[in-house]
């Protein structure tokens, strides 16, 4: 099974091995541990289709697809579990977590696989991200609308999704109210031209003449 390619015929054959025991890991059941006659064991998901689609229970002889089978659901059981860590820690963008499910040995298809599944499931969810990301982010710092729907973009989310965030949450918190929390970081700063503030501040994605007409204003007696 060394190239995981075999013959039509042969795909078919036995391997000699047979499942000595299923049995459920841990209380909830979740997970399964299937024994081979041969000692090894694979953990997998107790809700994995490979039990019924083929049919594999106790006392069944594998044919070689059925180890493919056995050791691929293995694989995205293991992937599961690493992200459910993950998800854990910290809310996850569906590019962010299957990058981080790459880093860590997965292969691609098993760590897309993976992500849909966690998606389809309601734990990951690209617009709850942003939003979430993008409340923390302007809670440390005031940036415009255009410098936010970038770092989203950056972080793998969907231009669609990304704007749809933004334009929300700049209903919560008006863009003119982010500019004079930036401008107000900005006046203790050294140096702090007028020429300086303006480049600052479309750096972090306000509109120039939404600046520019700001600082034109004269301060009220």
């Amino acid at each position: 099974m060394d190239s995981g390619v075999h013959g039509e015929n042969s795909s078919s054959q036995n391997v000699n091995l047979y499942i000595t025991r299923i049995e459920a890991r841990g209380t909830s059941g979740e997970v399964l541990t299937v024994t081979l006659s041969s000692g090894s064991s694979f953990f997998v998901l107790s809700s994995d289709s490979l039990f019924e689609e083929r049919d594999i229970h106790e006392g069944s002889s594998l044919s070689y697809e059925d180890l493919e089978a056995l050791e691929r659901s293995a694989r995205f059981c293991a992937a599961k579990q690493k992200a459910y860590s993950l998800l854990a820690s910290s809310e996850q963008s569906s590019f962010r977590l299957k990058q981080k499910l790459m880093y860590r040995g997965f292969s691609e298809s098993i760590s897309s696989e993976t992500v849909r599944s966690l998606i389809s499931e309601g734990l990951v969810d690209d617009e709850r991200y942003s939003r979430m990301w993008v409340s923390s982010r302007l809670r440390r710092k005031a940036e415009g609308p255009s410098k936010l729907t970038a770092s989203l973009l950056a972080r793998g989310i969907a231009r669609e999704t990304a704007e749809r965030v933004i334009a929300s949450l700049m209903e919560e918190i008006s863009p003119k109210e982010l500019l004079m929390r930036a401008i107000e970081s900005m006046h203790h700063k050294t140096g702090m031209t007028e020429e300086k503030m303006i480049r600052a501040l479309i750096s972090r994605g306000f509109p120039y003449q939404m600046v520019r007409n700001h600082l034109e204003k004269k301060p009220e007696d």
